[in-house]
């Protein structure tokens, strides 16, 4: 509880959990990447006029967009590149029949990918709730986990876990017609060489 004339009076739930939310490391590791990327001022400004904690929030939104956005272009352009030029680095022609895209199909992979990210931002801001929230347990140091081998195998233990995961959500989306067909079908459009292309990597459907 807080002290207030010599007497401790008791904190809310909400009041703790606010209390804990304000003082976390990832909090203030999180401040510390957002001025280390220039968004310091958004961060102010957002917390200023948006409140505290909605502010925070959208500043590491915003964060996440522009990684994820600049992400996305930079390997677009790097593995159009590498396509085009596959037979002299690779000794190998990738997407053959496709070196003539049909009209508008890249663009709108585009606009399909980044229609995505836009959504896609925002789960790392929902972890980021809940671990700050005391919801799901994050280690902010190694020590904390037994040191460096339990470490390893931890994160041995987690990339095994995600690619499971990846594999049974993405043969569900194939297998469970109604996923198919609101959210997975539009990605398989671009089946054909004319059509495919890297920028095609996540054009989903938001």
């Amino acid at each position: 509880g807080g002290q207030h004339g010599g007497r401790y009076l008791p904190v809310s739930r909400r009041g703790r959990r606010c209390q804990r939310m304000a003082e976390n490391e990832f909090r203030a590791f999180n401040r510390w990447l957002n001025g280390l990327l220039g968004l310091e001022g958004l961060g102010h400004w957002s917390e200023a006029n948006m409140g505290a904690e909605l502010g925070y929030y959208f500043t590491v939104y915003v964060r996440n967009l522009t990684a994820a956005t600049v992400l996305y272009y930079m390997l677009g352009v790097f593995w159009t590149w590498l396509v085009s030029n596959s037979e002299s680095i690779l000794g190998m022609v990738i997407f053959k029949g496709g070196e003539i895209k049909k009209e508008g199909s890249v663009l709108d992979q585009i606009i399909l990918a980044q229609s995505s990210i836009f959504l896609y931002a925002m789960l790392p801001v929902l972890d980021e709730f809940l671990i700050e929230s005391g919801v799901t347990k994050v280690y902010m140091h190694v020590d904390e986990i037994g040191g460096f081998l339990p470490y390893v195998i931890m994160t041995i233990c987690y990339f095994l876990l995600v690619e499971v995961g990846i594999y049974w959500m993405h043969r569900t989306l194939h297998t469970n017609e109604f996923l198919y067909k609101y959210i997975h079908k539009l990605h398989h459009k671009y089946n054909s060489p004319d059509t495919l292309s890297p920028w095609a990597s996540i054009a989903f459907n938001p």
